[in-house]
């Protein structure tokens, strides 16, 4: 490199000059605070899927959850129950500002489908529209955790910075 090039990248910002954050600093090492909320809404998330899995295989709490022979529901609680447990790894794993996001839209998602469910579906409405606040406040929740994350690690700028 040139003494001009030198002196211009020495006179601009790091983050302009071409210099970023290593591609693994907040997703392997997040800051203790904001880890440990991570951490603790994982765990949360993972025990309510591992609830939402024990639910739908027994059937005594399954009627009592409001399931009771639905194999329809049975299903569907197996399937949210293991996605939550996916996701609270996933969250725990790679704890970035990007995942959290993601997290926090596949919530709000479910919580907008079960909305639409409860509209067209009578039987199902009332368990529909509980899923639906769960999600919502797991998209909340997600959300909060995503803001209060030190975010995802910066690339290096191509070109240098140009």
């Amino acid at each position: 490199m040139n003494q001009a090039a030198t002196a211009r990248q020495r006179s601009m910002p790091r983050r302009e000059a071409g210099y970023g954050a290593p591609a693994t600093s907040y997703a392997s090492t997040p800051n203790k605070q904001n880890g440990g909320r991570h951490r603790r809404l994982s765990l949360v998330r993972a025990a309510w899927g591992l609830i939402l899995i024990v639910l739908a295989s027994r059937s005594a709490t399954g009627s009592a959850a409001g399931v009771g022979d639905d194999p329809y529901l049975r299903r569907f609680l197996q399937i949210l129950g293991v996605r939550h447990v996916v996701e609270a790894l996933v969250c725990m794993t790679v704890p970035s500002r990007r995942v959290l996001r993601a997290a926090s839209v596949i919530d709000a998602t479910h919580a907008t489908t079960m909305v639409a469910l409860a509209g067209v579906d009578k039987r199902r409405r009332d368990i529909a529209l509980t899923s639906a606040a769960v999600a919502a406040c797991w998209s909340l929740a997600s959300g909060a955790a995503a803001r209060q994350s030190p975010g995802d690690a910066q690339r290096p700028a191509r070109g240098g910075g140009r």
